[in-house]
């Protein structure tokens, strides 16, 4: 139920990035963040780490560098908690 709606937050941000709508593609990856942030779990806390990765591309796109390693040393931090180093690669 939540993951779904999380997923598809996700997804549609995906559409809005590849149309370099970063504005509403920032939007939606931040509300699947937020679903994701408040589930348990490893499909929930993956789901969150590729969402703050695909964050930290969208700064890096819009030249931020700050948030954008912000993000990245997020994303990485749950892949490190979660024995994801796999995922990394």
């Amino acid at each position: 139920p939540c993951s779904e709606v999380a997923l598809l937050q996700f997804h549609i941000a995906s559409i809005h990035s590849g149309r370099e709508d970063f504005s509403e593609a920032l939007k939606g990856f931040n509300n699947a963040l937020s679903i994701f942030s408040k589930l348990e779990g490893e499909k929930a806390k993956k789901g969150a780490a590729h969402t703050l990765a695909n964050i930290a591309h969208l700064y890096r796109s819009l030249g931020d560098l700050q948030k954008s390693e912000e993000h990245v040393e997020q994303a990485l931090a749950i892949y490190y908690d979660f024995g994801l180093n796999e995922e990394i690669l």
